[in-house]
């Protein structure tokens, strides 16, 4: 049994959900334990009514996730979180054995600081449909955003778009020009930021 009350020491760091297996959605909850000076992962399945906690583990020390400044999930293409530690991005297994792997991005100037990181992605319809690794960098008063399409989890190829702007990005939302309402379903994930 998990310790689900009484988690005031724990801050969230970071959620997201993953459904690469559509009959077992997970949301995946990171905690810092401010009382033992640790992350937490919890891997819970959400349902309409209830959330069962399937697993709690702690995050080595040591690993790019537990020190990383950024973190984005892979919804659909694997059972994978990204994080951004020293200014490269990791893959990071969600599943028992916790691997990582360092991450390459084409045409992303080694030289600009990532400061955004987001797996954006649209179901709606099979013209329309994208499963991108978004990656947003700042220099100065600009930013840019460097889309990647994904396969299992990885990025493939060079940017399909790119995009920059003056300001500080904070966040990043996409609504498919079919939408007659908030309420079709047409407007891709809320949960990765």
């Amino acid at each position: 049994m998990f310790q689900t009350q009484k988690l005031n020491n724990l801050e969230c760091l970071y959620s997201g959900l993953n459904f690469t297996d559509k009959k077992a959605v997970k949301a995946y909850f990171l905690f810092h334990d401010k009382k033992e000076n640790k992350k937490v992962l919890y891997e819970i399945s959400p349902d309409v009514d209830k959330a069962t906690v399937d697993t709690v583990k702690i995050v080595d020390p040591n690993s790019h996730f537990a020190q990383a400044s950024r973190y984005a999930i892979c919804a659909k293409s694997a059972t994978i979180a990204y994080a951004v530690h020293q200014n490269k991005v990791y893959s990071y297994s969600l599943g028992k054995d916790a691997k990582e792997k360092e991450l390459t991005f084409k045409g992303l100037p080694e030289n600009e600081e990532i400061t955004f990181l987001s797996n954006r992605y649209f179901l709606g319809d099979k013209k329309s449909n994208f499963d991108y690794l978004i990656v947003g960098t700042q220099t100065g008063n600009t930013y840019k955003l460097y889309f990647y399409n994904i396969v299992g989890g990885e990025p493939d190829g060079v940017p399909k778009y790119t995009t920059s702007g003056k300001g500080i990005l904070k966040s990043l939302g996409y609504i498919d020009p079919t939408v007659q309402d908030l309420d079709d379903g047409a407007v891709a994930p809320l949960l990765d930021e």
